[in-house]
This record gives C-alpha cells, structure tokens and sequence, in this order.
C-alpha cells in the first residue's frame, strides 16, 4: 500500500528536490545541458556581430542605449524560450524518478514533443504577460527619465521627482514579475501530467498557487541568487586569467576570447543549476493538490481499492510513488 502522504514546507521540498536531482543526475543535467548551449552559441553570435560593429568602450554605451535594452530584452526572451521548452522533460523526469519508473534521457524530452502546442501555446502566454508587458513598460520608463534629464528646460527638481517616478515604476514592475510569474509557475506541470490545454492549465495553476506563491518566489529567488554569485565569481576569474596571461589586449582586442570562454562557463552553471527550481515546481504542484484538493486522502483511498476503477491513472502523485500516464515507458 502506498505510503500516506501529507503536506511538506519549502524545506522539505527543496530536500526533496536535491534528493531526486542527486538520484538521476545525468538525465537532469542532459536536460538542462540542451538549452543551456543554445544559449551559449546564442549570446556568442550576438557578442561577435557586436565586436565587428564597434570597439569594447562602444559596446559599452550600446549596452545602456535604448537599442541596447532592446537587444538585451530579445536575447533574455529568447532565452526563455529555450528553457521553457524543457520544462514538460523535467516534469517528466521528476515523476519517474520519485516512482522509481525508468527514465532515460530521450524518454524525458519526449513529453515537450507529445505537448509541443500546449507548451508552444503557454510559452507565448508566459512571454507576454509576465515578461513583455512589464519590461515594454520599463523601457518606456527608461525613455520618458533621459527624455527629463536631457532637457534643458527641466530644473532639478523635476529631474529629481523623474527619478523618483521611475524607481517606483520599477520596483512596482518587480512585484508584479515576481507575483505573476508565481501564479502561473504551476501551469506547465499541469498541462503535462494532467493532459489538459494551455487555458485549463493556466486556471489550474492560478488556482493550485493560492497560498504557496510565497514559497514559489522565494525558491526562485533563491536559484537566481546562487546562479548570480556563482556566475559573478566565474566571470573576475576569467577575466583576471585572461588579463594575467595575455594581458590587457587579450581582454578587450581578444573580445571572442573571452566571449566564448563566459559563455561556455555559464552555460556549465545553467546546466549543474538549472534543474534546481523545474524539479521543485513539479513537487509543489503535487504539495499544492495535497493542501488544497484532499490529494492524500484520494490517494488513500485509490491504494485500499475504494476509488472508481476508470480514474485516470495521470492523477497519481510522483510523491505518493505512482506513475502519472505520461511517465510510462
């Protein structure tokens, strides 16, 4: 009989997570790997086509210009993209891994093309309403700003009450990435082991987040600020290695160099953390059908035998250690 289940905090879950990231480690790292050297090729075309149009210092500049915030913006959209497109393996992985079914590395990556148009369908969503709509209106922020402080007819204290406005709008459009992205994080773990459409499953995970989007932000958090420590000591390292051996022209007249070599570094560090936040997600959105809809009970009853013997076996629970439908080999 399957053991009872029962609500975990976010301590446990992170456990949970490092437990099943340790367990298969391989898989999850090919999973993250994919994406994470597509964004590594990606980041160095951009770097390159930038070299061969202006010299480091106007690279620079470019970077802080409105063409720059826009470039940046495509290339992070593209990124997510990439990375979205692993999620349902992910999914996949951490079900079969917690149900002790075998999962191979092609076996995950199956599940993005059995839902590419669902995960397709909730990409764009999440595309546009958690990502664009907030940075088209930092962007705007950021043009109205230097449009006041550039003019001359402008005193200072309606610069100062420019800045002021900005700081708000932004820390506001913060929240609101944070808070959004939260509502919808359970959408793509719905779609896959549910076998709903991306509208269903973006009400599913509006509905399963209540209460736990604490919990999500912090976990997201927290990935993102191990990632940017861990990128910020290997970026300084590779700079002072490069500055130390071929000198100063090897950092800036040997831009490439150095390009690839980040590049490549942080798509290692994409690749060994990546996994990190996808594997919780899944676990929370068992957790979250636990807390809200009874789950332990329902399971509880499914192993005495007591349960209708049509019930979808895609509702079973990777924390009560059965297989979700879509997890079978």
């Amino acid at each position: 009989m399957t053991a009872p289940l029962r609500p975990m905090n976010l301590g446990e879950i992170l456990d949970r997570a490092f437990q099943i990231y340790r367990s298969r480690f391989l898989v999850f790292a090919g999973i993250a790997a994919l994406p994470a050297l597509a964004v590594a090729v990606e980041y160095i075309a951009a770097n390159t086509w930038l070299l061969h149009h202006q010299i480091h210092g106007q690279n620079l500049l470019f970077q802080m210009s409105l063409h720059g915030l826009l470039q940046t913006l495509l290339l992070y959209a593209a990124t997510a993209f990439l990375h979205v497109l692993a999620r349902p393996a992910y999914v996949r992985a951490v079900a079969s891994t917690v149900s002790d079914m075998p999962c191979s590395l092609r076996h995950a990556l199956d599940a993005t093309l059995q839902r590419w148009r669902t995960i397709l369908a909730l990409d764009l969503f999440e595309q546009l309403v958690v990502l664009l709509a907030p940075a088209s209106i930092f962007i705007a922020c950021v043009v109205i700003t230097g449009m006041a402080v550039d003019s001359s007819q402008v005193d200072n204290a309606a610069v100062a009450g420019a800045f002021l406005l900005f700081f708000t709008i932004t820390a506001a459009l913060v929240i609101y990435f944070l808070w959004i992205g939260a509502c919808y994080s359970l959408s793509f773990a719905a779609a896959v082991l549910e076998g709903i459409s991306w509208f269903d499953a973006i009400k599913r995970s509006w509905k399963l987040s209540k209460k736990s989007r604490g919990r999500v932000i912090l976990t997201w958090s927290g990935v993102c600020v191990g990632s940017f420590v861990c990128s910020f000591v290997m970026r300084w390292t590779l700079y002072f290695v490069l500055f130390f051996t071929v000198g100063s022209r090897g950092i800036w007249h040997g831009f490439p160099l150095y390009s690839v070599y980040y590049s490549l570094a942080s798509a290692v560090i994409s690749t060994l953390l990546g996994p990190i936040y996808p594997i919780a997600i899944t676990l929370f959105y068992y957790d979250q059908r636990i807390r809200l809809e009874g789950y332990d009970i329902e399971r509880m009853m499914d192993a005495a035998g007591m349960n209708a013997p049509e019930l979808s076996p895609t509702e079973d629970s990777p924390i009560a250690s059965a297989a979700p439908e879509e997890v079978q080999p």
